[in-house]
């Protein structure tokens, strides 16, 4: 069985570049290795996310980041490394002008959005002083990046990548997992065979063709 570890900083070499090789369409990895590098250190950094990778000594074979409690990890990154990934893609979108333009026309509004409500959602009530009837928010986990080598696949390697990111969002208290996939692509299959439950299709946020989201409950799941 692939070996399954959590990534460290020395990792970083090898998770950019599989994320470049078997990612490259996503946006991110439009903006380059230098911003997938400190994108990728945020899951490392965060106690509200995984990164992890598979294989051996050197460079690994697969990885996965994801967020064990989505809400918090996004907490934790604006207030502790938001201005590092803003200069780190506004450098790279400067030198790609057509990047520039689909990040304002499709995701702009969207963070600034987030990021002007951040103060409203740190200061919000605890559930024990919700109002009485009113169920908690879902603790949500997301899957937000899985990749294995184009030698390595076929022999189980994202099936224990997910496995690993499944059993940490189950430990840290996670009520569901989500993710979100190319429509109409090999990943669903993978997905549907590991369990996960299909949801809608909606246009990618980059307005670069269909997603289909996928969650699964948790914590009434077998591991």
């Amino acid at each position: 069985m692939t070996a399954v570890r959590p990534a460290d900083l020395a990792d970083l070499v090898g998770t950019v570049q599989l994320h470049g090789e078997q990612l490259p369409g996503g946006f991110f990895a439009r903006l380059g290795p230098g911003f997938l590098r400190s994108y990728h250190a945020t899951f490392i950094a965060s106690p509200h996310a995984v990164a992890l990778v598979a294989g051996g000594e050197g460079v690994p074979v697969g990885f996965l980041v994801g967020t064990v409690d989505n809400r918090s990890h996004y907490r934790f990154v604006v207030k502790r490394l938001g201005p590092r990934l803003a200069l780190r893609a506004g450098a790279a979108m400067l030198v790609r002008p057509a990047l520039l333009w689909l990040f304002l026309r499709t995701r702009a509004l969207r963070y600034v959005r987030w990021v002007l409500r951040y103060p409203l959602r740190s200061r919000r009530r605890p559930p024990a002083d919700a109002a009485v009837g009113e169920p908690p928010a879902p603790m949500v986990a997301v899957l937000t990046h899985v990749a294995v080598s184009a030698a390595a696949q076929g022999n189980g390697t994202g099936r224990v990548l997910v496995a690993a990111f499944l059993d940490a969002a189950r430990a840290a208290g996670a009520d569901e997992a989500r993710l979100v996939t190319a429509a109409g692509g090999p990943a669903e299959r993978f997905y549907d065979r590991l369990g996960w439950i299909a949801g809608d299709v909606r246009a990618a946020a980059a307005g670069d063709g269909m997603v289909r989201e996928y969650r699964l409950p948790l914590q009434d799941a077998a591991p």
